[in-house]
């Protein structure tokens, strides 16, 4: 740090750029949802519809289902945290947020599809088969975790239908406070990285410890030297600066870290093998004018789910109001 200053500086301003420009525009709306979806039990509600089918794929709650919606489509940090929050709310046991940690922690389409299929590899076939594999890794993991765990018995609670105002403002609190740490292991990363490219090694090298280190980075270089399907396993390990990112969530469901790293590790090897049996039945190109050029990855990046996130969350504003404004004159007919 001392001998390179220019170059930590550098790591640190690049680490704030994707902040501002990628994470917290796209991230910040999937948190306050998920957030709302458990603290008003809107989330408990939908899940009752979809009781039988968590039960015999996962078997868990109703009320997960969401979670694990979220968990594929909202980025990293999403699913630990909703699946943290169930816990706190008790509307799940310890036992059963470990086996959804296990399985509940996948990046977003953006990722997969926009920047590493399409800005990486130069192919959206190959994003969309990345992702595929993703998804396919994490269902599988999840269900192989219903065969594990001490069998303890579901917390008998009733779905909540208190929606009130202070929903949606706790929502927003709460995910600021993430917002805030996940933006901190983001810039801290990003400045390791530039350190380890000073290193005096071969690509090969590099490639496994940014893939190690951190996800976007990882992808990165390990499109360049190593096969597609690589990439794959890199997203399903996802980086130490996830895991920090989600390691208080783990303290909340008392699940021991190495635990934790034996399901990102069944997660990586999964994806892997199934991306490469769907590589071989679905042949794809890759543009090697993009592999060998320097590209900004956007792990965050502005997609489809990201505005129905939006759309939803004024939703979510507009009836908690009515709830609230409902209650209180309810209230005041009585007195």
């Amino acid at each position: 740090m001392f001998r390179y200053p220019s170059v930590f500086s550098e790591g640190v301003q690049s680490g704030l750029s994707l902040c501002v420009k990628t994470i917290i525009p796209s991230l910040f709306p999937f948190m306050v949802v998920s957030e709302f979806l458990v603290l008003s039990g809107t989330g408990s509600a939908v899940g009752e519809k979809l009781t039988a089918l968590t039960r015999l794929i996962f078997k868990l709650p109703g009320c997960t289902s969401c979670v694990i919606m979220m968990s594929l489509i909202g980025g990293f940090p999403v699913g630990a945290g909703m699946t943290a929050r169930l816990v706190e709310e008790k509307y799940i046991t310890k036992q059963q947020g470990r086996s959804m940690l296990m399985f509940c922690l996948n990046c977003g389409p953006a990722f997969s599809v926009s920047a590493v299929g399409i800005a990486m590899l130069g192919s959206k076939k190959i994003g969309i088969i990345i992702y595929t594999s993703l998804v396919i890794s994490s269902l599988s993991v999840g269900f192989v975790t219903r065969f594990f765990g001490k069998g303890e018995a579901d917390i008998l609670i009733k779905t909540r239908s208190d929606i009130n105002g202070g929903a949606i403002i706790s929502s927003v609190k709460n995910s600021v406070n993430a917002m805030l740490s996940i933006c901190a292991w983001v810039v801290l990363f990003s400045c390791v990285g530039s350190f380890v490219d000073l290193l005096p090694m071969n690509e090969k090298m590099k490639a496994v410890i940014f893939s190690l280190f951190e996800v976007t980075n990882g992808c990165k270089t390990t499109s360049d030297v190593l096969p597609v399907f690589a990439i794959a396993g890199v997203i399903g390990w996802s980086g130490f600066a996830v895991h920090c990112q989600v390691y208080e969530h783990l303290k909340k469901c008392e699940m021991p870290y190495g635990r934790f790293l034996l399901g990102r590790l069944l997660n990586s090897i999964t994806a892997m093998s199934v991306c490469f049996g769907l590589l071989k039945l679905f042949h794809c190109e890759t543009n090697v004018v993009l592999l060998s050029s320097k590209v900004i990855a956007q792990p965050y990046s502005v997609s489809l789910p990201s505005a129905v996130a939006v759309i939803m969350l004024v939703l979510f504003l507009i009836a908690d109001n009515d709830l609230a404004r409902n209650k209180q004159v309810c209230y005041n007919e009585h007195i």
